[in-house]
């Protein structure tokens, strides 16, 4: 998943950040681990991959995938230090990380098929095409579109 904004602009506005003040753009979710294959006694069994952990600063981590022979576990969530840990998954591929604050998710681990990608970050101003004046006299962590 995508990360969030945090500033959304539907108007025109002047944006100050004053010393010590902080805007950062949500972290994008990690991509899902890939299917792992296995052959057990000439019977293949298919793994489910672990699921993405989720962007900071609060992204839900993603649901690990199903297999007959075993599912992949759950991403952890994102949280104020950075993005959740991807899914373990058993014969089959970890779930990429969750992005810190205005990073992309990373690329869930290839197995029998390849992993998914990672989300995009959010911006930590999108103006939308209004016309937002920013001064930044604190940190802005993000692209500003």
């Amino acid at each position: 998943n995508t990360g969030g904004d945090a500033v959304y602009c539907r108007a025109p506005i002047n944006i100050v950040v004053n010393a010590g003040g902080e805007i950062k753009a949500g972290g994008g979710g990690g991509g899902g681990g890939g299917r792992g294959r296995r052959n057990q006694a000439g019977e293949i069994f298919f793994y489910g991959g672990g699921g993405g952990g989720g962007g900071a600063p609060n992204g839900p981590g993603g649901a690990g995938g199903g297999g007959d022979g075993g599912d992949g576990s759950n991403g952890a969530a994102g949280t104020l230090s950075g993005g959740g840990a991807g899914g373990l998954a058993p014969f089959a591929g970890k779930g990429g990380a969750g992005g810190t604050f205005g990073a992309s998710g990373a690329v869930g681990v290839s197995s029998n098929q390849a992993g998914g990608p990672g989300g995009a970050a959010g911006y930590a101003i999108r103006k939308n095409g209004s016309a937002v004046a920013v001064t930044n006299n604190g940190v802005i962590t993000g692209a500003q579109a």
